[in-house]
């Protein structure tokens, strides 16, 4: 089995620290996570990466044990530093963003013996599965259509807001 991780970034994001999706890989507990951060929400690069290490430095497939671990890891978020703009319009916005906190969707996975997997997901990233005779499967979405309907993220604000519960999460 090989992981290939294809990283497509925004013009925006001319520096990798720019980039608002993340992932994460633990060989030792054969695990990695990705997350999309949201352009829309504050800061979200740095959530997209609290949430991917904190899911592979304690792999959990409960969505309720997920939850609160990601619950406890908003503290680090909030009271990460961030720079803002010089330009008071702008740093006025990031304020007003700031205070919707950061946004991410997310897919933790394990391998398990006998190339097996274990998933978890929560918004719209989608895992694509290529076996050997290049027929592809798809989870957690199989069309456009359900995949478009989709409007479950995982936002700092609503954990600290219990907003966000287990009906968010897909299994497989």
């Amino acid at each position: 089995m090989s992981i290939t991780v294809i990283q497509l970034h925004k013009r925006a994001s001319y520096e990798y620290k720019h980039i608002q999706d993340k992932y994460a890989i633990s060989s030792e507990n054969n695990v990695f996570a990705l997350a999309d951060g949201t352009t829309q929400s504050f800061n979200s690069e740095l959530w997209a990466e609290i949430i991917t290490k904190e899911f592979v430095n304690k792999p959990n497939f409960s969505p309720q044990t997920l939850i609160s671990q990601f619950k406890e890891s908003v503290s680090g978020y909030k009271n990460a530093k961030f720079e803002f703009s010089s330009n008071p319009a702008k740093a006025s916005l990031e304020r007003a963003k700031q205070n919707k906190g950061g946004t991410a969707t997310f897919i933790g996975i394990k391998i398990k013996e006998s190339s097996n997997i274990e998933v978890i997901s929560c918004g719209d990233t989608n895992l694509f599965l290529l076996n050997s005779e290049n027929k592809i499967r798809t989870f957690p979405f199989s069309d456009i259509n359900s995949l478009d309907a989709n409007n479950s993220f995982i936002n700092t604000e609503a954990l600290l807001q219990n907003g966000i519960d287990e009906s968010f999460f897909k299994k497989t």
